[in-house]
């Protein structure tokens, strides 16, 4: 720093008066330690001013070069912004179109020609032989195209909303678990997730065989599968938890995405379930599950569903808006409109989406379950994990996944072992989970069958490990219905579920709804039994957003009517989600 102007130049005669020069450097000094004091007050302004134009992760204001002081450490270690991200509308190929809805005019007429023809002696023979060994119409299943179309599902509102675009997704390994499954079946739910899957999305397909013993899955499977570059096969024993873990242990997609071996997807039906896991990567969100009828397979629209148990461990089903406001608001807040994801206390089924890296690390799966067929009581496991553990179960609305509904399980556990392979499963859900409650479950269940204790200190270990909450917290948040009332012993009680009215078809058809006169109710590709009429909250404001990393995009909204060539000027709803799920991953 050049000295001030009051002192004496290098080179001039010094003063002969000592005391003023003495004088003079007391000044420098003091106006030297000034503007020191000054610039590091400058420098410390200018490192922990935030800069609002860097990237996340940016070292903006760090010294380059040399070390820095604590100030730029503080900086520096810090939280970076968190990148924002513009949601944008589905794609093209997600909605539907007169193309696709032709497509479906065909294959039903293809349909219902092949189930009121007349049969020959063999194709009786043929068509009962499959319904035994595989118990749905493998005969109808073999004349129908592996890739088939079916209408469009989704609500109305679905067309419209926005989501995380593709490039931010994460990418996806599709698990799809088998044993002895007819070869028409199983290849059209591949065709399926194929063609029906944003290829930049789709990482894998990972079939699971689990000791298949028919010929063509060693002759034939193979070959067939080497038309899909994306597939694999592995080999795993019979269980359904070990070809899981096995498949899980090799994946290499960002999310897990568990499939039964009897499924068709429909049109976006994985950009909505990978849109919620990117914005939390502790959530397992389901799809809506449609049903596929074993007799005839017609693709039936399914309801908005949520699972839940009583005190014995049995898995009960109830329509969603039938459910106690109370636990709504508990579980999961306040939903802005019928088509939001809403949470629930377990899934209602095996078929989910997940983040690979909690899935493992929490390990998801209790390999000490066992499971050769009908869900044994995992997706009750998986989902107290999920709650007591950091994470939280959710139904996306928005996605439709249809599974054939067979007449009975083709390939049961052993006669006999089925009761034992319950019990057992359940002994230890209520001893790993149950805490003080694991009383009550025993008392409750000790009539159903034998009990068949194992040992359980790994999993006990593993709850321990991963800081889970106590069962009570999950009685008191997730699953208030089940605390219900006391018994004159003092033990709490099932409180059932609401079930839907006596004799409601579980999967309404479209044509059984009434025919509003919404504008766009008369799109015939797109299901009729959604809402005509406009829920009030579904354009309410959003608030907080300064705090949601996913910010709606400008620009034109998508055409609510697929088949209307003119512009939409409809409003898009606003991003729901708005201020939730946007902790950061810590596996990432």
């Amino acid at each position: 720093m050049p000295a001030p102007s009051s002192a004496p130049k290098s080179g001039t005669q010094p003063s002969k008066k000592p005391k003023s020069t003495n004088s003079t450097t007391g000044t420098e000094t003091w106006v030297v330690l000034l503007g020191v004091a000054l610039a590091i007050f400058c420098g410390y302004i200018f490192v922990t001013t935030p800069n609002t134009t860097s990237l996340p992760n940016s070292n903006s204001g760090v010294n380059s070069g040399g070390a820095s002081s604590p100030a730029e450490d503080s900086a520096a270690s810090s939280p970076s912004p968190q990148k924002k991200i513009e949601l944008v509308p589905l794609t093209a190929d997600a909605l539907p179109s007169t193309a696709k809805l032709k497509q479906v005019q065909r294959h039903e007429a293809q349909r219902l020609s092949l189930l009121n023809t007349a049969r020959s002696a063999d194709e009786e023979t043929a068509s009962a032989e499959g319904l035994e060994l595989h118990k749905y119409n493998e005969w109808l299943s073999n004349k129908l195209p592996r890739f088939r179309m079916a209408y469009d599902t989704r609500d109305l509102q679905c067309l419209r909303r926005k989501y995380v675009p593709n490039s931010d997704l994460p990418s996806a390994s599709v698990i799809i678990d088998f044993h002895n499954e007819a070869k028409s079946g199983l290849l059209r739910t591949v065709e399926n997730v194929v063609k029906r899957t944003p290829p930049e999305l789709l990482r894998e397909i990972i079939l699971v065989d689990r000791a298949s013993t028919l010929p063509w899955i060693t002759d034939e499977l193979p070959t067939e599968l080497a038309a899909y570059p994306k597939t694999r096969l592995i080999k795993s024993g019979r269980g359904i938890f070990a070809g899981r873990m096995a498949a899980a242990s090799v994946a290499t997609g960002d999310a897990l995405v568990f499939l039964p071996s009897l499924t068709e997807v429909n049109d976006g039906w994985l950009e909505p379930l990978l849109d919620r896991v990117k914005r939390n990567p502790k959530v397992i969100v389901a799809p809506v599950l449609d049903a596929i009828e074993s007799d005839s397979l017609e693709w039936r629209t399914g309801l908005t569903m949520q699972g839940s148990f009583d005190w014995a461990l049995n898995t009960q089903i109830a329509q969603f808006e039938t459910e106690p406001p109370l636990a709504v608001e508990k579980r999961g807040g306040k939903r802005r409109g019928k088509n939001d994801p809403y949470a629930v206390p377990i899934l209602q089924h095996d078929l989910f989406v997940v983040n690979r890296a909690w899935f493992l690390s929490s390990q998801m799966h209790d390999p000490g379950m066992e499971s050769w067929g009908e869900p044994t009581g995992h997706n009750i496991e998986v989902s107290l994990k999920a709650w007591m553990c950091g994470g939280k179960v959710e139904v996306v609305p928005c996605s439709h996944v249809a599974v054939v509904n067979r007449l009975a399980d083709p390939h049961p556990m052993q006669p006999g072992d089925i009761l034992v392979t319950v019990r057992r499963n359940r002994d230890r859900i209520a001893n790993v989970w149950f805490d003080e409650y694991a009383d009550t479950y025993f008392a409750t269940s000790s009539k159903t069958a034998v009990s068949t204790h194992t040992d359980t200190t790994e999993r006990k270990t593993l709850r321990d490990t991963l800081k889970c909450k106590p069962f009570e917290w999950y009685l008191t948040n997730i699953l208030p219905e089940l605390s219900g009332a006391k018994a004159e012993t003092g033990t709490p009680q099932p409180k059932q579920p609401e079930q839907p009215p006596v004799g409601e078809d579980p999967f309404a058809d479209a044509d059984d709804e009434a025919d509003s006169a919404a504008p766009d109710s008369a799109d015939p590709q797109v299901n009729a039994n959604s809402d005509p009429f406009a829920d009030d909250n579904d354009d309410e404001e959003s608030s907080g957003d300064s705090a949601d990393p996913f910010v709606e995009s400008e620009g034109d909204e998508p055409n609510l009517d697929p088949f209307d060539d003119s512009d939409s000027d409809s409003t898009q709803d606003a991003d729901p989600f708005d201020g939730e799920d946007t902790e950061a991953d810590p596996f990432l």
